[in-house]
């Protein structure tokens, strides 16, 4: 909810100091200061961004825009000097998108929205005490909205803005919102080296429903599917999609149903290939490892696992990060088979145990499909 992804963007903000700028007053760089000159009136005057009666709700292409809006300016502080009747603080829309706002403070009073009539309560407290999480708008510009604040404040900080609806190509560790038009839509990106990539979708309305999604890559001028499609209905906290891609252009293709709210988030980590094809140059396991398989990787992997001490059993985790496929993990003690583990889904991890014997286990990693692409993961521990 993108409600939740602000608030939490906002104290971390507060937090880590970057608003202080526009919590203090401060002189603009254009004001040539005389140093000789006391300026103890400076410190009774409040910055514009304060006690304001009426806040434009202005769009932003990510959230990355909208935090570094925040992090300049764009948090609204109002304090006991506020003499609007009846506290009430008028938002207007300056562009069409998702609206979004949220309140931090120090009052225990509830803070509504209303809408333009200020008759109908839209939220019933902004402040994280209702039901807020709840809602979410598609609005145009020019609507117009009202929040109500106590009649005692002691510093209340308002944050608002609109997240732009549709979005092109994406942007590594970048954020979107789309409502669905009932059509595909295709969002370009580019790899310049060997990745792991993760596409996040998760619910940014009241309504959740099923979204298919597919990775096609540019090959010779023709758009060439690469590995699954994917049908799901993400998650509260977002459904992650990974794949193993060659450099390349490429693109995602969303089929969302229409007027369902989506956050998309574009992820991209360079992985180094560094894997083993022969037993005998196995890669040493100490702790966490993964690594990926892009559709045009084949050959089987090969990892091993030292066991030291008998005293506690050590076992291996083995997970994967992908869309469809899956991966086949074949656990060897002196050269036979001991346990052959098939992972398919996300959420299926795996454990196994090693015997309790000092020695060296081996671990042969090949995809189930040709088309499988994705993230395999390996992890030692200690029962």
């Amino acid at each position: 909810m993108i409600r939740r992804v602000i608030k939490k963007a906002g104290a971390v903000l507060l937090a880590a100091g970057l608003s202080i700028g526009m919590l203090s007053p401060s002189v603009s760089a254009a004001v040539k200061i005389n140093k000789t000159v006391p300026m103890k009136a400076a410190k009774n005057v409040e910055p514009e961004e304060w006690n304001r009666e009426e806040l434009t709700a202005y769009q932003f292409d990510t959230e990355d825009d909208f935090l570094k809006y925040m992090a300049s300016g764009g948090l609204h502080l109002y304090n006991k000097n506020y003499k609007a009747k009846d506290h009430w603080v008028k938002i207007k829309v300056a562009d069409p998108g998702l609206f979004a706002i949220d309140v931090m403070g120090d009052s225990k009073a509830k803070i509504p929205l209303y809408d333009a009539t200020k008759q109908k309560v839209l939220i019933k407290d902004l402040n994280g005490n209702g039901d807020g999480d709840e809602y979410s708008s598609v609005v145009k510009a020019g609507d117009e909205f009202y929040v109500k604040l106590p009649t005692k404040i002691g510093k209340i900080i308002i944050l608002t803005g609109v997240m732009k609806t549709e979005f092109g190509s994406m942007a590594n560790d970048k954020s979107y919102y789309e409502v669905g038009k009932g059509t595909t839509t295709y969002h370009p990106f580019s790899i310049s080296k060997r990745s792991s990539v993760y596409i996040d979708i998760s619910p940014a309305g009241k309504k959740v429903e099923k979204v298919g999604a597919y990775v096609e890559k540019n090959v010779n001028g023709t758009w060439q599917r690469v590995g699954y499609s994917a049908y799901i209905k993400p998650s509260e906290f977002g459904t992650a999609l990974g794949y193993g891609l060659q450099p390349g252009k490429y693109r995602m293709a969303l089929k969302n149903p229409k007027d369902n709210i989506i956050n998309v988030e574009y992820k991209r980590k360079t992985t180094n290939k560094n894997v083993a094809y022969k037993k005998s140059k196995a890669i040493n396991v100490k702790s966490n490892l993964l690594n990926v398989y892009t559709t045009e990787e084949h050959t089987a992997r090969w990892y091993k696992v030292s066991v030291s001490s008998t005293k506690k059993r050590t076992g291996v985790l083995l997970s994967k990060y992908s869309v469809g496929g899956g991966f086949q993990f074949k656990v060897y003690q002196k050269g036979k088979v001991i346990k052959t583990v098939k992972v398919k889904k996300d959420d299926d991890e795996k454990y196994v145990t090693l015997p309790k014997k000092k020695g060296t286990y081996y671990i042969k990693v090949s995809k189930l499909t040709d088309k499988t692409t994705g993230v395999y993961e390996l992890e030692t521990y200690r029962d």
